[in-house]
């Protein structure tokens, strides 16, 4: 496979699937490619590992466009890793992405788990989430997953994680929205949907998530199929014996794992999400979390001793998921646009249901009546820039890059409002046309936050000149080279900061 892959010939299976870890300078990027003929000549000289498996779950790229799935992969370390374009590459997002992660925790040397059981434990859960939302669905969790890690990455997060907490976070991460039917809470127990019913009204969705993730690890242990009270969501039991991804763990640390990511996908429901960011904040104030060393919570040979309580990592981990679950945002702004459109065609989804059942139509879930940049700009002001004030003052100018994109797209979203310049169809029907809309606009008053105490204040960072509009090549040429074209005026001076 070397010699092939450099170019010197000797034969290779087309059919293998290949993970590569290629080094780059001082950083590993991981890249997959479902053929090893996919990589440039000359590649060779920068293996640091290949591992091939005869398993058909690796990888699956459209054909013609694999060579540019890698090329978005060569970028996964960044914050602003431009996920949906991977996910119009790949048929398999979630899957592809999940294995990238999980190589790059290490998770196979780290806790033993194979590879290949991990990848089909995510193949099962990209299946079980629904692709035709326009939001919850399984990019949305491998967009959560990868933000989750790039957080837990941190210079201040990573020495009060061990290696069990942090693969607790990364699988809570991955299934916390599993099965999402693209309605709210809200509207489940207006409707005295059976789900709201059987969990009483008490975070529906997220009790319905986590429950599902370990009704498949049950069922999946029951191979005569007897435990008829255990659903197995339509997959077949022989997929699901093959992905439990628990059964090497002992007792003691299954008990650990099943606690702490029910604890951290519970903590995913927003009507508890200041109660989360206030406990977060007073520890933080009272230097509760240390200087470092350690993790904290469960048992097992994996755990060193650690200085903190398992209060404190589960905490943590739970501020972690909330961060990564409305880190949209935050992300630079072509991103943070489309994830917006997204999110409001399933919001205005729901308030047609709602007109049509004659039930009272949720707040801007209206398309006739809901403005975009309105609806942002309190979603943002109240609920994600807590978020990222709070990680601020835990972990300083490393998440500058969150927080300048933060800044410069709140102000997109006020210049949008205060000149009502772009309306609802229009911005469904071409989200990037805000930006080139909001480039020709002023930059209203205060609009740019100071950062956060903590957070500093570094060129380009909120509260100075680098943070002002900003400003896309106009013209469009379809909706992916104009992302592309957005993200490189984006990108600029954030690749160094964001690793």
């Amino acid at each position: 496979v070397r010699e092939n892959v450099g170019g010197g010939g000797g034969g290779c299976d087309s059919s293998d699937k290949t993970l590569v870890i290629v080094e780059m300078g001082s950083e590993s990027l991981c890249k997959l490619a479902s053929e090893t003929g996919m990589l440039a000549p000359g590649m060779a000289s920068s293996f640091v590992e290949e591992v091939t498996f005869e398993e058909d779950w690796l990888v699956d790229c459209q054909h013609d466009e694999s060579t540019e799935a890698l090329n978005c992969l060569a970028s996964i370390v960044d914050w602003d890793f431009d996920l949906l374009r991977f996910a119009e590459l790949s048929a398999h997002p979630l899957r592809t992405v999940g294995v990238v992660l999980f190589r790059q925790l290490d998770f196979e040397g780290r806790l033993e788990l194979p590879i290949a059981r991990f990848g089909n434990w995510l193949g099962v859960i990209e299946r079980l989430y629904r692709p035709h939302n326009p939001y919850h669905n399984a990019v949305h969790a491998a967009d959560v997953a990868h933000a989750c890690v790039w957080l837990a990455e941190r210079p201040s997060v990573r020495p009060r994680l061990s290696v069990l907490d942090l693969f607790a976070l990364f699988v809570a991460a991955i299934v916390h929205d599993i099965g999402h039917p693209a309605r709210t809470n809200a509207f489940l127990i207006k409707a005295g949907d059976p789900l709201a019913l059987l969990y009483n009204d008490r975070s529906v969705l997220e009790n319905y998530h986590v429950a599902t993730f370990f009704q498949l690890l049950r069922r999946g242990r029951d191979p005569a199929g007897a435990d008829s009270g255990v659903d197995g969501h339509g997959v077949a039991q022989a997929d699901l014996a093959a992905a439990d991804i628990f059964a090497h763990f002992d007792v003691e640390e299954q008990a650990f794992l099943r606690k702490r990511i029910v604890d951290v996908v519970l903590a995913t429901d927003v009507s508890g999400h200041f109660t989360y960011l206030e406990k977060f904040r007073n520890h933080v104030q009272l230097g509760e979390f240390g200087n470092g060393g350690g993790g904290g919570g469960g048992g097992g040979s994996q755990r060193p001793g650690g200085v903190l309580p398992p209060e404190l990592v589960t905490l943590l981990s739970q501020v972690i998921i909330k961060a990564g679950d409305t880190s949209n945002p935050a992300k630079a702004a072509p991103l943070a646009v489309e994830w917006t459109a997204r999110i409001m065609r399933e919001f205005f989804d729901q308030g047609d249901e709602e007109k049509e059942r004659g039930m009272p139509v949720s707040v801007f879930m209206d398309r006739d009546t809901t403005s975009v940049p309105k609806c942002q700009m309190g979603f943002v002001s109240f609920l994600v820039q807590p978020i990222w004030d709070v990680f601020s003052r835990f972990s300083g100018r490393q998440v500058e890059v969150p927080n300048r994109n933060l800044a410069s797209n709140l102000a997109v979203w006020k210049a949008l409002q205060n000149h009502e310049a772009i309306g609802v169809e229009d911005f469904l029907a071409n989200p990037l046309r805000a930006l080139e809309i909001a480039a020709l606009l002023p930059v209203p008053a205060n609009s740019l936050r100071a950062p956060a105490a903590g957070a500093g204040a570094a060129a380009g960072g909120p509260g100075t000149a680098g943070a002002a509009l900003p400003s896309p090549e106009p013209g469009h040429g379809g909706a992916v080279s104009a992302r592309m074209r957005a993200t490189k005026l984006f990108a600029s001076g954030r690749r160094k900061s964001a690793s």
